[in-house]
């Protein structure tokens, strides 16, 4: 019976650290910011406009893709982002480890049918085990595979935006005019 849960958990964490680290709206200010003349507040665009870039994470986002490709986690430690790397690193050796456990099965079990004889029953049992092995193996193959294809790209991007400043939207407090009061505080909380 096959178990994808440890390929499925795997792309669920490496996905989730992409989605925790995307802003939830890019309309709404940021704490702290300033007015313009329409809305009272500064755009996410405008944020960005007035803030210097980070320099101190600078790695050319094709040198990080191909990184992640020849050694695991290479792309994602040099962008700093070492959970995600352990989790690469991990993902890979389980998914490689796994190819060859079954491949040295369907190695085994090809022998093993080979050396029985045409008229035997446990023949076609030997070639069923066989089989199994090698989807296996196959199955682990693509798993693999597709983590490090993952991998690559998941490096390529947070390269590429290793730039831009970060700054915490999740709780912010400002002070704006309303429509019917001179001024208004408001308190926002995003989870």
């Amino acid at each position: 019976m096959r178990r994808p849960f440890p390929f499925c958990a795997f792309l669920f964490l490496l996905l989730s650290g992409v989605v925790y680290g995307q802003s939830a709206d890019s309309s709404r200010s940021p704490a702290g910011s300033g007015n313009d003349t329409t809305q009272g507040r500064i755009s996410g665009r405008d944020y960005y406009a007035i803030r210097p870039l980070d320099t101190s994470r600078s790695q050319n986002p094709t040198a990080a893709l191909f990184k992640s490709m020849l050694v695991p986690g290479w792309g994602q430690i040099g962008n700093g982002k070492y959970v995600k790397a352990a989790m690469v690193i991990g993902g890979e050796a389980y998914f490689l480890s796994r190819i060859l456990h079954f491949g040295k099965i369907t190695r085994d079990k090809k022998k093993a049918f080979q050396a029985a004889d045409a008229g035997s029953t446990d023949r076609y049992d030997l070639f069923q085990e066989y089989q199994s092995a090698k989807d296996d193996r196959n199955l682990n193959s693509w798993f693999l595979g597709t983590c490090i294809f993952i991998s690559m790209f998941d490096a390529y991007v947070d390269a590429h935006l290793a730039h831009f400043p970060e700054y915490d939207r999740t709780f912010a407090i400002s002070l704006e005019p309303l429509e019917n009061a001179p001024i208004g505080a408001r308190l926002s909380f995003r989870f």
